[in-house]
């Protein structure tokens, strides 16, 4: 996993959330039956993911610890605040090196 960060202590975060998602994504069989089923993969359109969701949710749901279900909700929503928050980052960052340059072209 390769990332760019201000510091050491941004940075391997980053990295850790990366090399999570992704090892989520290649050892789906290994992981169904652990908590780590539920951390986010790269790709939220794939069956398996969406079979852990519906797990988690509906009429039949099929998770029986409501701490579970609580708990991955919270993370779930975590996560997608972190992925906003990430892009709206980078277009942030897209726009300062955009006056940046328009400063020096001045």
């Amino acid at each position: 996993m390769t990332t760019t960060g201000f510091s050491f202590i941004d940075s391997y975060q980053v990295v850790a959330r990366k090399a999570l998602r992704y090892l989520y994504q290649i050892y789906v069989e290994p992981i169904a039956h652990t908590p780590m089923r539920f951390f986010p993969p790269l790709d939220g359109n794939r069956r398996a993911w969406r079979a852990h969701m519906e797990a988690l949710q509906g009429q039949e749901a099929q998770e029986d610890s409501p701490t579970m279900v609580h708990l991955t909700t919270y993370l779930l929503a975590l996560d997608e605040q972190y992925d906003r928050q990430a892009l709206e980052l980078r277009i942030c960052l897209r726009r300062v090196e955009e006056a940046e340059i328009f400063t020096r072209m001045l």
